[in-house]
């Protein structure tokens, strides 16, 4: 743990990926898991493959990341800043609502584009003697510079209701923060509960060396 330093540390898309197998291979079985394939990625691009999103995908462009670590006798702080040049959420969607007399309806590909996207981490670790640790808070905040909706058969495909959709992409990066705030503690108590229940059987010792080795330390 002293060979850890308060410095960033750099992450590309091919670090974050050996990262993420590694770490499922360290977690306890058996442990339920998002399903999800990963793209043979680039230097700078990363492509996701969520199968619980109805065959969804995500792809991540141009990021950078940055992680420091602060150390005191029995706790320590992780922080984490991730700058996204642009993302996107890809997949199907199938549409039938009404409410008094509005009725959207619509089915077939979506695409929502986001660009410039930071997002900020502060984790805290309480270490204990015998070298287990628990997670005491996570918290994430996010900001959004512009969001694009592509939605080509919403309502039938009607031309006129493309400004609505515009509208809709328009109003997110202002409710981002919004509803980051609103949602803290709750993400912080469940974050933090499952984070315990998933490193439960994992000593701290462990996963310093697993955050120094792909950190770069």
């Amino acid at each position: 743990m002293e060979s850890m330093r308060d410095e960033p540390a750099t992450l590309n898309s091919s670090v974050l990926v050996k990262a993420l197998e590694t770490l499922k291979n360290m977690l306890p079985e058996p442990m339920p898991m998002v399903p999800f394939a990963v793209a043979e990625p680039t230097e700078n691009n990363i492509l996701v493959y969520f199968g619980i999103l109805n065959s969804s995908f995500v792809n991540m462009t141009q990021f950078d990341a940055e992680a420091s670590v602060n150390n005191t006798n029995s706790t320590t702080d992780i922080t984490m800043k991730l700058h996204i040049n642009s993302s996107s959420l890809g997949g199907l969607y199938e549409l039938d609502v009404s409410n008094y007399n509005m009725h959207f309806y619509g089915n077939g590909n979506y695409s929502i584009i986001t660009n410039s996207i930071d997002i900020f981490i502060t984790t805290n670790f309480q270490i204990f003697p015998n070298n287990s640790f628990l997670m005491s808070r996570f918290s994430l905040n996010m900001s959004i510079d512009s969001v694009q909706l592509l939605m080509p058969n919403f309502m039938g495909g009607d031309p006129s209701m493309q400004p609505f959709l515009e509208f809709i992409a328009q109003t997110i990066p202002a409710e981002v923060p919004i509803v980051m705030d609103l949602i803290q503690d709750t993400l912080n108590l469940t974050v933090t509960e499952f984070v315990n229940s998933v490193l439960s059987d994992i000593f701290w010792d462990t996963f310093v060396q697993f955050i120094e080795y792909y950190a770069g330390y």
